[in-house]
């Protein structure tokens, strides 16, 4: 049945139908890309438990580069140039234990420090830093169930 439905459609149309699917495909990621829409999922790993996130509180976009480890293992990330109001999802630790964290903003340091990561059994935790407006950078801790 398949076969003779194909033989009955012009190849040109299949070819036709195909690109026209993988353009809107690409179009549709492109605009969510651009809302910030892919931005939310899950960054790295199956069900990762600790999130290190970024919040532009200021009035101008910055450029943000973040460094950071846990027991040894350590990872650089940025710069991203990152618009006022925006929130970036920067990077999931699996691993409890002590984090050293550093962050740069247009070169500079602005928040150099040790945190203890906590991974709770349930839910996720977060290390929330924020660039105010008066020009520095502070960490938090956030739960979610």
């Amino acid at each position: 049945m398949v076969r003779r439905y194909l033989a009955a459609v012009d190849r040109r149309y299949l070819v036709a139908g195909v690109v026209g699917a993988v353009g809107v495909a690409i179009t549709a990621a492109l605009v969510a890309l651009k809302l910030g829409l892919l931005r939310r999922l899950p960054l790295i790993g199956p069900d990762p438990d600790h999130l290190i996130e970024l919040r532009n509180e200021r009035d101008q976009p910055q450029n943000v580069a973040v460094e950071y480890e846990v027991d040894g293992d350590g990872m650089e990330h940025g710069p991203w140039r990152i618009k006022p109001g925006e929130i970036w999802g920067v990077s999931r630790v699996t691993t409890p234990g002590t984090m050293s964290l550093t962050v740069t903003v247009d070169g500079e340091t602005e928040l150099d420090e040790e945190t203890e990561i906590p991974i709770p059994d349930e839910g996720s935790s977060a290390t929330v830093v924020t660039l105010h407006e008066a020009g520095f950078a502070t960490s938090s801790l956030r739960f979610e169930d």
